[in-house]
């Protein structure tokens, strides 16, 4: 009788931990990247950006990622970051980046307005071709991801920057 419980509870547990890891998949986490100097103000003051998946900031500015540590910002998967900017014109250079495929870094260039709130996304073209990064109004709109995982998952490949 003992064995059949304790069958049961192995079950049991592990049908438990099945449905966690299914309710918990659906997330999409949302972090913040305070990239400007000096104490936090009230987001009435200052900028945000959402950055789409698959895009990594690799410089904010005069903030640049350090070799060996990780990216200023990289929204991948259900994890999105958030960059805080103070107003003002901004300079990034950004790259796509989904497992075996990364393309060329390109430099955007926009003005923030305090209390605004972007979004950084692109457009890819087909089989990758190309990409084309871009920063727009963001009105709370879900934010789906463009790429397929599956089609990275051993093509290198560069993809070129759409003008």
């Amino acid at each position: 009788m003992g064995s059949q419980t304790s069958v049961k509870q192995k079950i049991m547990r592990a049908i438990l931990a099945t449905l966690a890891a299914i309710a918990l998949s659906g997330c999409t986490v949302y972090s913040k990247v305070k990239l400007y100097d000096g104490p936090e103000v009230t987001s009435d003051r200052i900028a945000q950006l959402y950055v789409d998946p698959h895009i990594v900031v690799r410089r904010f500015d005069a903030k640049v990622e350090q070799p060996g540590e990780r990216a200023l910002v990289h929204s991948a998967g259900k994890r999105r970051e958030i960059v805080e900017m103070l107003p003002g014109e901004h300079e990034l250079d950004v790259q796509f980046f989904l497992l075996c495929r990364k393309s060329e870094v390109a430099t955007l260039r926009f003005m923030a307005e305090a209390g605004a709130v972007y979004r950084l996304t692109y457009d890819l073209g087909p089989n990758s071709a190309w990409w084309r990064p871009s920063i727009t109004p963001y009105k709370g709109e879900e934010i789906t991801d463009q790429a397929s995982m599956f089609d990275s998952l051993c093509n290198v490949q560069v993809i070129r920057i759409y003008r």
